[in-house]
């Protein structure tokens, strides 16, 4: 059980203990052998929060609508010029809605739930493929139908489905996406 889950876990989940809780976070993240790490409160939490259980209590916490505003304002702070590469559920269509390029990859459950199962156990976690699954189709199911911020590609979206797609690939087709929008020619 990562070490942030033990501590924030007996927190009580209302509105008011968790803006109380984000006012005093201290969120950065740094590039340490090329690979983004996210820090918080001075502490390296880049493989804690990829723990299921920190990932399925984002969706249940982003329920709370005075909560999701204030986090909105956090997550507009990171941007910086010349700008950003923000991934999440809902960058585009809520809190970049004027991103100049936005993608949504979409990819089937089973697929998801594979590349997340595999993800986990490079970086060490013991998990369980068709737990992983069941969580994750939870999540979309939570996601899609909440209405505060829900899981939808903006409707100025590039979308792509990844399912039978390498990362190479995916890589490429948004490469050449992004070449074509902003007219650059390497």
């Amino acid at each position: 059980m990562s070490l942030l889950w033990s501590k924030y876990s007996k927190l009580k989940f209302n509105e008011k203990n968790l803006i109380l809780l984000c006012k005093c976070l201290n969120v950065k993240f740094e590039i340490k052998k090329n690979k983004l790490h996210t820090i918080l409160n001075g502490k390296d939490v880049t493989l804690e929060i990829l723990d299921e259980k920190i990932v399925c209590i984002a969706s249940k916490i982003s329920l709370f609508p005075i909560l999701r505003k204030f986090l909105i304002k956090i997550q507009k702070n990171f941007y910086k010029i010349p700008g950003l590469i923000a991934e999440g559920r809902d960058m585009g269509s809520v809190v970049f809605p004027e991103a100049e390029i936005k993608i949504f990859l979409h990819a089937s459950i089973k697929e998801r739930a594979i590349r997340r199962t595999i993800q986990l156990q490079k970086k060490g976690f013991n998990v369980n493929f068709n737990n992983i699954m069941y969580d994750m189709k939870k999540r979309d199911e939570l996601d899609i139908n909440r209405s505060i911020s829900p899981l939808i590609p903006d409707s100025q979206s590039f979308i792509i489905d990844s399912t039978l797609l390498r990362t190479e690939e995916v890589i490429d087709i948004i490469f050449n996406y992004v070449k074509k929008i902003k007219k650059i020619f390497i």
